[in-house]
């Protein structure tokens, strides 16, 4: 594979998203074992991967440490990393957040034949967002100078595929400018600039099919078939990015630790299915499910436990319970049946194909 994969890692002691970016990154090599994986960051950022922190660097083949203010916040180091990608690297690259796993191969990129790609926002046009996303893209957009009202995409920066072209230079260092003009006006993230620099620009980003950025606060259908799932701690349903799996990743690391690795590899059992996606099962997907909820239960027992997994009230509680005290299959049968009444029979039951989708 020609196309370099390329992350942008910032953070305090505190904070976990070194262990997030060492799990997207394994991931990353694991699955394209001759790629080129580049890591970007910031000089303090670059102080702390030692000890355990320091595995990632194992998995990458290049390091890019860039001096940043002093007095500048680890996410504005992050977005100003993150909008001069272009002009820090030589050849052309696919950008991925630290808040994602890859799933398997992506040399399909080397074919891409655009300059620059991304997923929509959401996986929706603008026309389709329900109003709390549409309002707050609206009011960025509003305050960055461009209007939504005139736009019919809205592109996620979470995944971008970047060619190395002299248009490509010239579109970051745009991007660059725009965000830190939104700074001045209170828009700290990038994504808002990323739209404002592709209008100014021509609209050069063209659509990057879903599966290469699936966004998982969708419940999106295709879950089973991305390449790159986006799980975005901020509003995330798997064990694998909550505090406790990323602290056991701190202390332990992956290398030597089978529970994590099975967990990254298999990402799809580390969250209960989505139930506009059982909506659609037939009777063999809920013998799947089953047998895959009883298996991620008996890991959890023995390695975590089932606090970000299942919620802790309703059938659930019980369902724990169950697990709690080694009865898998009645805890796996209790949820499988669970989830077949709420699709099927529960009249308050609602499918939605998409959570960000107006009705």
């Amino acid at each position: 594979m020609k196309t370099k994969l390329v992350y942008v890692l910032t953070s305090t002691p505190e904070q976990n998203y070194i262990e997030q970016a060492l799990l997207s990154v394994f991931t990353a090599r694991y699955h394209n074992p001759d790629a080129s994986i580049v890591l970007i960051t910031d000089d303090r950022t670059n102080e702390l991967l030692k000890g355990k922190r320091a595995e990632i660097l194992d998995y990458i083949s290049e390091k890019i440490v860039v001096p940043l203010p002093e007095e500048m916040s680890p996410m504005l180091r992050s977005r100003q990393l993150k909008t001069s990608v272009r002009n820090l690297i030589e050849g052309d690259f696919l950008f991925i957040d630290c808040d994602t796993l890859i799933t398997r191969p992506l040399n399909e990129i080397d074919n891409f034949p655009f300059e620059m790609g991304a997923v929509l926002e959401s996986h929706l046009p603008i026309g389709l967002f329900i109003n709390s996303l549409y309002e707050k893209v609206e009011k960025n957009a509003r305050l960055l100078g461009w209007s939504i009202q005139n736009e019919k995409n809205y592109f996620s920066s979470g995944v971008i595929y970047v060619k190395d072209t002299l248009n490509n230079r010239l579109f970051y260092k745009k991007w660059n400018h725009f965000w830190n003009e939104g700074i001045k006006k209170g828009v700290m993230i990038d994504q808002p600039s990323f739209a404002k620099t592709n209008i100014e620009s021509g609209y050069p980003v063209q659509l990057l099919d879903d599966r290469w950025n699936c966004v998982m606060y969708t419940h999106p259908l295709f879950d089973r078939k991305a390449y790159i799932l986006h799980f975005c701690s901020f509003r995330n349903m798997s064990y694998i990015f909550a505090e406790k799996f990323l602290e056991k990743v701190r202390q332990q690391g992956i290398k030597n630790n089978s529970f994590v690795q099975y967990s990254i590899l298999h990402p799809h059992y580390s969250y209960l299915p989505f139930e506009n996606a059982i909506y659609r099962y037939k009777p063999k997907d809920y013998i799947r499910m089953a047998k895959e909820i009883r298996q991620t239960a008996k890991l959890l027992k023995e390695n975590l436990d089932f606090d970000d997994y299942i919620p802790s009230s309703g059938i659930y509680r019980y369902a724990g319970k169950c697990f709690k005290n080694k009865c898998y299959f009645w805890g796996s049968l209790l949820i499988t049946c669970y989830k077949l009444y709420r699709v099927k029979f529960d009249k308050k039951f609602k499918y939605v194909e998409n959570t960000c989708a107006a009705e």
